[in-house]
């Protein structure tokens, strides 16, 4: 599991926090926090399940980073995104949903997440 998260000080003390709570745990293998540098996702490993939790609407080139979640993912993977109410709109979270459809993913649920605007997708 990695976490690639955006933006430099928020990150360099999510990072902190998920390693202080991963350590001693079964968890410590197989969650990998990074930085994510000018919205590349820089990792080469294929994985089964992608999360970008509060990020998307930050990233300035979304159908990029996207594609780079596509290339890191396994065939059938899946994708959730979850994005805050206060700071996204309706209208720009299905602007979001667009970018990833066309991207390949399709929409399979969009669950309800306390104060937050979600989606989960499956590459096809």
């Amino acid at each position: 599991i990695y976490f690639a998260l955006q933006r430099a000080k928020t990150a360099r003390e999510a990072i902190n926090i998920i390693n202080k709570k991963t350590k001693g745990t079964i968890y410590e293998k197989i969650i990998y926090p990074l930085k994510t540098e000018n919205d590349s996702v820089c990792i080469n490993d294929k994985v089964d399940f992608v999360l970008n939790f509060y990020v998307l609407h930050e990233v300035e080139n979304k159908n990029k980073f996207v594609d780079e979640m596509k290339k890191i993912m396994k065939n059938e993977g899946t994708y959730m995104l979850v994005e805050p109410k206060g700071h996204v709109n309706k209208n720009q979270f299905d602007e979001e949903i667009k970018i990833i459809k066309s991207a390949g993913f399709s929409l399979i649920e969009s669950p309800k997440i306390f104060f937050s605007r979600a989606a989960i997708f499956k590459l096809i």
